[in-house]
């Protein structure tokens, strides 16, 4: 086809359009006339590759064209496209089509600018960071004609703002997404310099007279440079500007308040009392500001740790920062005075609504402004960041104000915070400098309860050898603490999960040497338990006769944790013989006894004398719970009965309060799994993604911070966890019979969840399922494509 029959062919194409096309709103893009479906499509035929000369010269009309169909989406349900109006120019750039701006275009700026512009309220044409769409849902190239690139294109070597006054002076009127990335670059700007004001100031004018949406921090750059070299009336002027450019009220409320922050430091530095006063004065508004006065008369809200962020570089004197405290001392006063029981249900509703961080702020807040938080309120705080994992947060608190005589930061409160740092082995090396700070400290004794934290903490960091020297240094001086049957049973507890049950036994023995020392039940079901796990009769022999030399009475728990050891070293006939002995002396089984022996017998196969129990447990008037559930989940697909298996999921989700646990659901998942019934393990893992987010109470561990590293195990998903497992059970059943859809679904689910395996066995298999897609992509099903 000659190049004079194409320009023939777009030309009659386009004429050919209906009217309406270019004089409002039509229809979504899938509904667009077929006309001009047809010339998108040879649009983009044209652009590409080819050594033609005749299409080489036919290239710059088409870029003009592909202007054409830009799309802007509204807020509402229904897609409209606002139409670009034809301009002639004398010279074919891409910057031939102008494009009016409109309320519409607001959403997309959003998509245009998302690298580091959160708080951007711009209004755009299209998203140069993603291809646009024509209207036959194909991309279309980048733009590369604009001079001025993309936030992650631009050269830091450049003055982008010589390059725009140069097109400026050829007579090149800048498109708006230009204007956009021009506005993007200054605020970029690691100094505002004069020069940097300038250019500012001209191009808020320019941005102004299109009627485009910017940045308000393009304002509170100006603002501050005025401040900061003492022109008020200029920083004056920008703020009226602001009040007459409504749509910035409507700004994210940190920049609000951020020029509320430079409205307190410009009349601190000038002097001006009755301006400073009404500043003070103003009463908190729930609702965002919505009229043209000085951002909209909000209140100030922000934290002491705010305002010297966006008031730094502006040489206020210690004068003035004492001033500000003294103001924000008597606004937190006036609106929720702190040490009240209304300013401690504030922090515990922050913690509720999984807000920990906000809490956090608060309570530095506060201490900024000079308040003395009393013991309630550090109780509260301290609580809340440790439920919430907040270890560094917690530990930063503790040192504000332990010196502190009206927080009364007592043994309890020290004992709690030492406490939750020893029970997660990731977060003891920090409870170990903790140690170290309470033993150099004169003020701080150390009690039997904080002694027991550490020995916790040391066994459950598998360092028991430090655990027994500190053992022997508490019982000496200064110290001289006489240990308690519970201190005792911590000790033998953790030896026996260090595997050193000859310790224990010795421990054990210096216990019952002691005249003055009452041997409790839960001493002996300790030993009990840890000898039979290692098969010592003979000590085990010196246990039972010691129990009966005291007069320690067996109890159903006894009997449960000696069936339950049983079962798990795979004995069944011997602890069914425990069993059978505790019907002959007629021991009254719990529910526990009962759900630790299904879940036995289940283990040995004996899933027929597990379900007879199981109506014995209900007739006895017990009531299962979601232990018991599983176990007879985990029998009902050994026994490959899927119907019962259903059928006790859902009596779990019914019956429990607690409802499905997420063993539960794990063995749901791994039963169909394991039975090739892929679909069916699929809709369970999406009803345990669906409990999990639905289930996420406050008390949990909703949101891990920065300062806690999670276990490797699991993941988090808006607070219960996904064990590794679950994924694992199901991509190796895949694996194994070349399922290679269901393995596909299961690593997408890996991917939404942020899921990174480091359990070697489970990547193996995500590599080994990656390689096959690489090499085999037609045996897997096509993904849709990534959206911005």
């Amino acid at each position: 086809m000659s190049a004079t029959r194409i320009r023939s062919r777009i030309t009659t194409s386009i004429h050919t359009q209906p009217a309406e096309a270019h004089s409002g709103s039509v229809h979504c893009p899938h509904q667009l006339h077929r006309s001009s479906i047809i010339t998108t499509q040879v649009l983009r035929w044209l652009l590409s590759p080819t050594s033609t000369p005749a299409l080489l010269s036919v290239k710059p009309r088409t870029r003009s064209l592909l202007g054409h169909t830009r799309f802007a989406h509204s807020t509402s349900t229904k897609h409209t496209i606002t139409p670009p109006k034809l301009k002639a120019k004398s010279t074919g750039t891409a910057s031939a089509w102008d494009i009016p701006v409109t309320p519409l275009h607001s959403a997309t700026y959003r998509e245009v600018h998302r690298s580091g512009n959160a708080g951007l309220l711009g209004a755009a044409t299209s998203n140069p960071a993603t291809p646009s769409v024509t209207t036959s849902g194909a991309p279309r190239p980048k733009d590369t004609n604009s001079f001025i690139p993309e936030v992650s294109l631009q050269d830091p070597n450049i003055d982008y703002w010589k390059v725009y006054q140069a097109q400026r002076d050829k007579k090149h009127k800048p498109t708006i997404t230009e204007l956009l990335r021009l506005h993007d670059w200054l605020s970029t700007r690691p100094l505002m310099t004069n020069d940097i004001a300038s250019r500012s100031t001209l191009l808020i004018k320019e941005m102004h007279k299109r009627r485009l949406r910017f940045n308000i921090n393009l304002y509170n750059n100006l603002i501050q440079h005025h401040i900061k070299r003492n022109k008020f009336d200029d920083a004056q002027r920008v703020l009226d500007q602001m009040a007459e450019y409504r749509e910035v009220l409507k700004a994210d409320r940190s920049m609000r308040q951020r020029t509320l922050a430079l409205l307190l430091a410009m009349y601190l530095k000038s002097g001006n009392e009755p301006q400073l006063q009404a500043l003070v004065d103003r009463e908190p508004s729930s609702s965002a500001p919505s009229s043209s006065s000085e951002v909209g008369g909000e209140a100030l809200s922000q934290t002491m740790a705010d305002f010297l962020k966006w008031s730094k570089g502006l040489q206020l004197n210690n004068e003035s920062i004492e001033r500000v405290k003294t103001i924000f001392h008597g606004i937190q006063e006036r609106t929720c005075s702190p040490n009240t029981p209304r300013f401690t249900h504030l922090l515990q509703r922050q913690f509720e609504d999984n807000r920990p961080q906000d809490a956090y702020r608060l309570m530095n807040h506060i201490l900024d402004i000079g308040f003395h938080p009393n013991a309630y309120t550090v109780s509260s705080i301290m609580s809340g960041l440790l439920n919430a994992r907040l270890y560094n947060e917690a530990i930063h608190i503790w040192d504000r104000i332990k010196e502190d005589p009206e927080a009364r930061s007592d043994q309890v409160l020290l004992n709690s915070l030492l406490s939750a740092l020893c029970q997660d082995p990731t977060q003891f090396p920090t409870a170990r400098e903790l140690w170290s700070q309470i033993l150099v400290n004169p003020e701080i004794k150390p009690d039997v309860i904080t002694f027991s934290n550490m020995l916790n903490g040391y066994f459950r960091a598998k360092d028991p050898s430090s655990a027994m020297m500190l053992w022997d240094q508490m019982r000496e001086r200064p110290y001289s603490i006489k240990p308690n049957a519970i201190m005792y049973n911590a000790v033998m507890t953790g030896l026996f999960h260090n595997h050193l049950p000859k310790e224990a036994m010795a421990i054990f023995d210096q216990m019952i040497a002691r005249k003055d020392m009452v041997l409790p039940l839960d001493t002996f079901q300790i030993m009990i338990k840890g000898l039979l796990s290692v098969r010592d009769s003979e000590n085990l022999s010196k246990v039972l006769l010691k129990m009966d030399e005291v007069g320690v009475e067996k109890n159903a728990a006894t009997y449960t944790i000696i069936t339950d050891t049983l079962f798990s070293q795979r004995d069944a006939e011997a602890a069914k013989q425990v069993a059978d002995l505790m019907t002959e002396r007629k021991i009254a089984k719990n529910a526990v006894t009962y759900s630790a022996i299904i879940a036995g017998l289940v283990n040995v196969g004996d899933f027929e004398r597990a379900q007879r129990l199981f109506k014995e447990m209900q007739e006895e008037g017990h009531r299962p719970t979601t232990h018991t559930f599983g176990a007879m989940m985990q029998g009902a697909f050994k026994a490959g009965d899927v119907e019962l298996a259903e059928s006790m999921a859902q009596l779990a989700i019914q019956n429990t309060k607690e409802g499905m646990s997420a063993g539960a659901y794990s063995i749901m998942i791994s039963g169909y799994s394991n039975l090739l019934m892929m679909d069916k393990a699929d809709h369970w893992f999406q009803e345990f993604r669906r409990a999990v987010v639905h289930s996420s109470p406050s008390s949990s561990l909703p949101y891990p911070s920065s300062s806690s590293s999670l276990p490797s195990d699991f993941v988090y998903a808006d607070g219960p966890k996904i064990t590794w497992r679950i994924f694992y059970v199901q991509l190796k059943a895949c694996v194994e019979h070349r399922l290679w859809g269901p393995a596909d679904r299961v690593l997408r689910a890996m991917e939404d969840l942020g899921f990174e395996s480091n359990v070697p066995k489970l990547t193996r298999l995500i590599r080994r399922v990656e390689d096959i897609r690489a090499a085999h992509p037609e045996q897997f099903p096509s993904r849709p494509p990534v959206t911005a």
